[in-house]
């Protein structure tokens, strides 16, 4: 329904009834962990399915134009859980934060994405518009996000250096 922009308001109920349920069963399981399972498997393996019925959810109140409301669920699965590394919710998140944020929170959020390698088209086709924004022109802007990827190497580099 909600990639087809089909019957949004119905999308949505289905939606938010599936992201409180799996919400719940990261917080409040409702069977033990199987014996198969690691926790830390068994933990991870929730969170996957909240985050995929948060980000549906979320999409779907863009759609429908309730920015804030869909940011919060987008934030909560793309950073709180995702830690900012699962590009396809970066997707979600960076469409919601162009709408939710002021445009100097929703850049330094893109470009951590980008200087993790975490960005896909999507998220830099939204910092391109930022940079537009404030730079009255696309000129520079492939430089910048070389620049932000090039950071975000050395970065790394120097994270694995410190902590062999």
């Amino acid at each position: 329904m909600q990639e087809k922009n089909e019957d949004l308001s119905k999308a949505a109920e289905l939606a938010a009834l599936g992201t409180e349920a799996a919400k719940n069963e990261i917080n409040n399981p409702s069977t033990p962990k199987p014996d198969y399972f690691t926790t830390k498997l068994w933990n991870r393996q929730r969170e996957q399915t909240y985050t995929s019925f948060a980000d549906t959810y979320a999409m779907v109140l863009f759609k429908k134009g309730d920015y804030d409301k869909g940011f919060f669920f987008i934030k909560d699965a793309a950073i709180k859980i995702g830690n900012g590394k699962i590009s396809s919710l970066n997707d979600t998140y960076a469409l919601l934060a162009e709408k939710a944020l002021s445009r100097q929170e929703c850049k330094k959020d893109l470009e951590q994405f980008v200087r993790e390698g975490k960005a896909s088209s999507k998220v830099t086709d939204i910092l391109k518009r930022i940079y537009i924004l404030e730079n009255k022109s696309e000129e520079g802007f492939d430089k910048y996000t070389v620049a932000l990827e090039k950071r975000g190497l050395l970065e790394n580099d120097w994270k694995s250096s410190a902590n062999p």
